[in-house]
């Protein structure tokens, strides 16, 4: 049987994936159609351009302000923008401007006074940033815990303690947690020497390893300061076991190791730093209480008769004092010294009454005047500068005084009682310069030099100090009247005898490396004096501004003890 054979089918047609991508691209075009008829959310653009300022991002910024430009009612919403990223831009002025564009029954006006108030403080106008901040808080009082923060630290700026503590209170009564609140209260807590309620919020931030770990250096900084002053030792005990490496400040790790009695730890501490900071007063404060500890009196003697030559006016240092000279069997030094203490811890508690007289006003120019004149009397010349910048913020006619501060004038050099043994009889910054011995210590000059220390901002003694400075007087990198005091250049001569083949080449001192008014190891600043800001000489009366809890670097309105106690 024959069978026909069946005729061979053909496909046509596209292939199958072929079908599949163009359905794909139908739908995105369909996609995009019904986007594209769809108009943006203003809201929705208002909040992504807001986070691209904040971001410091300007990819798409001026394409969302001119939509929103165009949307209805929201104008307002682009001026507060706009003033935004004026303020980014270090652009205060046009950003008060755009702010007060918005009109007064606008929702974002409460925001926008508070932003205001944040560039007239950046701009040194505090009256105007004082009265912006308590119209903010005044506009809305149930929603301005921002602004009410920022109004806490602008009194704490200028110390007002107490109104700084009560508008503080207000938040933490709404939002116990607020840590910028609670860290701000405690640092107000802790120069008022309330350590134990400054600890009830310290601890509060710091309770868990990981609010150590995003703590910043300058919180760790206050947070164990305040335990070393209340003693608190089983505290300081947990942070040495726990959390020792998070701490940057090496006199600050050696104390800690003190307080727990870990003497021969500190020691090495001590001995690891750098050779510039075992220089510092600091660490010889330390160095003396690793001596006493050790009852080595012999060497705490020498260390504190060198502490003495540049911080005479330090009422702890006296204390010491006491006990050193008692056990070197000097009892008439050990009675001075007594006295010296006696007279300083009375005139640290009249500044503290001064201190709090002031704690609920920010209009008495006269009284922080008075207080700077206490600090810079009890040696403290960064307290002092602080003060006296307040006074000029607040009247203008104070700035001449303020200036004379800045530049050290009737710092002291001496102490309150001087000692009268047969050594100290003759000065020996009275001796003939020929005469003083080649290898008389550094600080022997130091009396003619204020010491500037602070826990952040140190300043070696018997080192080149910012440009050598001489009776608070910036002199820009010069030798005044040929005296180097590192290297002792006396009269153009140096005291070893010679200066490497007798020549100054090109203004580099090889030992020191002075090169263009820059001495390595002492970092002159080339005129800028860190802890009083002077730059060309000039008072930046606009520098009392707030106190910025979060970041390490601010200037922290109390980084000395405000009652002059602090070591």
């Amino acid at each position: 049987m024959n069978q026909s054979a069946k005729p061979a089918r053909v496909q046509g047609g596209p292939p199958v994936w072929l079908w599949f991508l163009v359905g794909i691209c139908t739908v995105a075009v369909i996609w995009g159609l019904v986007s594209s008829s769809t108009p943006e959310d203003p809201a929705k653009v208002y909040s992504e351009a807001r986070a691209l300022i904040e971001s410091q991002k300007t990819d798409g910024l001026n394409r969302k302000l001119a939509f929103l430009k165009s949307a209805p009612g929201y104008e307002g919403h682009v001026h507060l923008l706009e003033g935004l990223q004026a303020q980014r831009s270090q652009r205060d002025p046009g950003a008060i401007e755009s702010f007060n564009a918005i009109p007064d029954d606008h929702p974002l006006k409460a925001e926008a006074i508070e932003r205001t108030a944040d560039s007239y403080r950046k701009m040194g106008k505090f009256t105007e940033a004082l009265a912006a901040y308590e119209q903010a808080v005044a506009r809305d009082p149930d929603h301005a815990e921002s602004a009410r923060i920022s109004l806490a630290q602008f009194y704490l700026g200028l110390g007002a303690y107490d109104l700084a503590k009560t508008t503080l209170d207000q938040v933490l009564a709404d939002d116990p947690e607020n840590e910028t609140a609670l860290q701000t209260r405690a640092v107000i807590l802790q120069d008022q020497r309330d350590y134990e309620a400054a600890l009830v919020d310290f601890g509060k931030i710091l309770s868990t390893p990981g609010q150590f770990g995003a703590a910043s250096p300058n919180l760790l900084r206050r947070y164990c300061e305040c335990l070393l002053s209340a003693g608190a030792t089983e505290k300081i005990q947990k942070v040495v076991d726990d959390h020792f490496s998070l701490l940057e400040t090496p006199d600050l790790k050696v104390r800690l190791l003190l307080a727990i009695n870990e003497v021969d730890k500190a020691a090495q501490a001590l001995k690891a730093a750098s050779d510039v900071d075992r220089e510092l007063s600091d660490f010889r404060k330390i160095q003396l209480e690793i001596e006493m500890k050790r009852e080595d009196w012999n060497a705490a003697e020498a260390t504190l008769t060198s502490l003495l030559k540049v911080i005479p006016r330090n009422p702890w240092l006296y204390e010491q004092a006491v006990n050193v000279y008692q056990h070197t069997g000097q009892q008439d030094r050990a009675e001075i010294a007594q006295q010296n203490a006696d007279q300083l811890n009375q005139l640290q508690d009249k500044l503290r009454e001064s201190i709090k007289a002031v704690g609920g006003s920010v209009a008495d120019a006269a009284m922080r005047a008075d207080i700077s004149r206490q600090h810079m009397n009890l040696g403290s010349y960064d307290e002092a500068v602080r003060w006296s910048s307040m006074a000029a913020t607040l009247d203008s006619s104070l700035q001449p005084e303020a200036q004379k501060i800045l530049n050290g004038e009737n710092f002291p050099t001496k102490p309150l009682v001087p000692f009268t043994s047969a050594a100290d009889s003759k000065p020996e910054d009275s001796k003939p310069e020929d005469s003083k011995p080649e290898d008389s210590k550094p600080e022997d000059s130091s009396r003619k030099t204020p010491s500037r220390q602070t826990p952040n901002r140190k300043t070696p003694s018997g080192r080149l100090q910012t440009g050598r400075l001489q009776t608070g007087r910036l002199q820009t990198g010069r030798l005044q009247t040929g005296r180097l005091q590192t290297g002792r250049l006396q009269t153009g001569r140096l005291q070893t005898g010679r200066l490497q083949t007798g020549r100054l080449q090109t203004g580099r001192l090889q030992t020191g490396r002075l090169q263009t008014g820059r001495l390595q190891t002492g970092r002159l600043q080339t005129g800028r004096l860190q802890t009083g800001r002077l730059q060309t000489g000039r008072l930046q009366t606009g520098r009392c501004g707030s106190f910025e809890p979060s970041s390490s670097n601010s200037q922290t309105p109390a980084d000395d003890d405000v009652s002059g106690t602090g070591r």
